[in-house]
C-alpha cells in the first residue's frame, strides 16, 4: 500500500460454536410468554386480550385479579400460535419439563423467579451480536498477544471476600477503585502498542470499525445456564447457582450451523506519514503542552486473527487443565479436543479464527490473567464455570473474514 492511509472493507461471519449470550438487559417475565410443544412464545398479553371475545375477556380480566401465578397458567392454556407472538424460540428440554411442572404449583414470589428469563440483544427484525462486543474480543487478544510472557502485575485474592473476580496489584500496588484499574490497563496498551503516547486519537484500534450483526430470526433458543463447581474433598462435580437464559442455537450443541453477517473496515496508515500527520494534527499553541509522537502501531486483517487465535489457544489450554484436573467431565474434554481441531484449521485457512465472547466465559477471557506473574498459583484460578444445560462451555464462536 503506498498511499498514506486507505481503507479495506472486509464481509465477516460469525458461527457461533456453542450457545452464546449477549443480554439486552430485560428480563421477560413468566406471564410474557408460554411454552408449548417445544417451542418458546414472546407475547404481548394485551394484544392477545383484544383477539378474545367478550366473555373471554372477563375470564381474562379475572384471571389478572387472581394473581401473577394464576394468570401465567391461564395464559398457557388459552394460548395457540395464531394468537401471535413478538417471537418465537427453541426450548432446551430440562427447561421446559421444570417449567410445566411448576406451572401451576408456584405459591411463593420465589417460586415464580426461577422461570424469569434473561433476554438476547434484539431488535426490531431479530437477534444481532453487537459489534462492540466483537471489537473488545479482538482488541482484548491483540493486547494480550503483544505484551511479553510475564506481565508485570499480579492477582491477589481478597480475602474478605469469597468470589472473583479478585483485586488487581500492579507492581504491589493494590488497585482499589475503576480509575486506577483503567490507569494499569493504559499502560498495558502503550506497552502493547509500543507506544509512549496513547490518546482517543492515536489509538490503533480505532481506525478498526466493526458493525453490528445483521438481525435473524429462529437463531436463538431458552437455556438453563448452570455453574458448575467441585468438592474440594472428593472432587466430584455439584451444580451450583443457574441462570436462564436467551442463547443463539450452535454448531456443536444444536447441530445448526447459524451464520451471523456483519462487517468491518480497517483504516490502514502508513508508519512514517502517519506520524507525521499525527504531530500535525496536534501542531498548535499549546503543542507544547503535547508529547511528541514518535511511534504508531498499524496492522491490517492477519495480525488481528493471528491474535485471536493465539489467545483462544491459551484459554483452550487453561479450560483443559480445568476440566483434567479438576472436574473429570469426558465430555466436555471431548470437546475442547474438537475445538482444538477447528482452530487449527483455521490457522491454516488464514482468514478465520476463534473468539470467545459474551456472559459465562470466565475469568480468564475478558483479561491477561494468562499473562500475569502468578497465574500458575492454583488458589488464583477460579473453581467454577458456567455450561450452558449443564455441560456445554459458553462463549466460542468462529469468525471468517473476506474481502469485500
Amino acid at each position: 500500500m503506498n498511499k498514506l492511509m486507505s481503507l479495506e472493507n472486509f464481509k465477516c461471519k460469525l458461527i457461533p460454536l456453542t450457545p452464546i449470550h449477549i443480554g439486552s438487559g430485560n428480563e421477560i417475565e413468566p406471564y410474557d410468554y408460554v411454552i408449548k410443544k417445544g417451542i418458546f412464545y414472546r407475547i404481548n398479553s394485551m394484544d392477545i386480550f383484544e383477539k378474545l371475545s367478550e366473555k373471554e375477556q372477563e375470564i381474562f380480566t379475572s384471571k389478572i385479579e387472581e394473581g401473577i401465578f394464576e394468570f401465567r397458567t391461564y395464559m398457557r392454556d388459552i394460548y395457540k400460535e395464531e394468537f401471535g407472538y413478538i417471537y418465537k424460540s427453541s426450548v432446551d428440554k430440562n427447561f421446559e419439563s421444570r417449567y410445566t411442572q411448576k406451572l401451576s404449583g408456584a405459591k411463593l414470589r420465589n417460586d415464580d423467579a426461577e422461570f424469569v428469563v434473561k433476554e438476547f440483544m434484539g431488535g426490531l427484525k431479530g437477534k444481532y451480536i453487537a459489534g462492540s462486543s466483537l471489537k473488545g474480543s479482538i482488541r482484548g487478544a491483540f493486547i494480550f498477544n503483544e505484551l511479553p510472557e510475564k506481565v508485570e502485575y499480579k492477582l491477589e485474592r481478597d480475602t474478605n471476600k469469597k468470589t472473583m473476580p479478585i483485586n488487581l496489584y500492579d507492581f504491589g500496588k493494590p488497585v482499589t477503585n475503576k480509575k486506577a484499574k483503567n490507569n494499569m490497563d493504559k499502560s498495558f496498551d502503550k506497552e502493547a502498542f509500543k507506544m509512549k503516547t496513547l490518546t482517543p486519537f492515536t489509538d490503533p484500534f480505532k481506525r478498526l470499525t466493526i458493525t453490528d450483526s445483521l438481525e435473524y430470526n429462529n437463531v436463538t433458543k431458552i437455556a438453563d445456564c448452570i455453574r458448575i463447581s467441585r468438592d474440594k474433598t472428593s472432587n466430584i462435580p455439584k451444580r451450583g447457582s443457574s441462570e436462564t437464559l436467551e442463547v443463539l442455537k450452535s454448531k456443536y450443541v444444536d447441530n445448526e450451523e447459524n451464520i451471523l453477517e456483519f462487517n468491518m473496515s480497517i483504516r490502514f496508515m502508513e508508519k512514517n506519514g502517519g506520524v507525521n500527520l499525527l504531530n500535525n494534527y496536534y501542531d498548535g499553541s499549546d503543542n507544547k503542552k503535547r508529547p511528541l509522537i514518535e511511534n504508531i502501531l498499524t496492522f491490517d486483517q492477519g495480525p488481528l486473527l493471528d491474535a485471536v487465535n493465539n489467545k483462544s489457544k491459551a484459554i483452550i489450554e487453561e479450560e483443559k487443565a480445568f476440566y483434567t484436573n479438576r472436574i473429570m467431565n469426558v465430555e466436555i474434554q471431548n470437546f475442547y479436543k474438537k475445538l482444538e481441531k477447528e482452530l487449527e484449521q483455521c490457522e491454516e485457512e488464514l482468514n478465520s479464527a476463534i473468539i470467545r465472547i459474551g456472559k459465562g466465559c470466565g475469568f480468564a477471557t475478558f483479561t491477561h490473567f494468562l499473562k500475569s506473574n502468578n497465574c500458575k498459583d492454583k488458589s488464583l484460578h477460579s473453581a467454577s464455570r458456567v455450561l450452558a444445560e449443564g455441560k456445554y462451555p459458553m462463549g466460542w464462536a468462529k469468525i471468517v473474514i473476506e474481502q469485500n
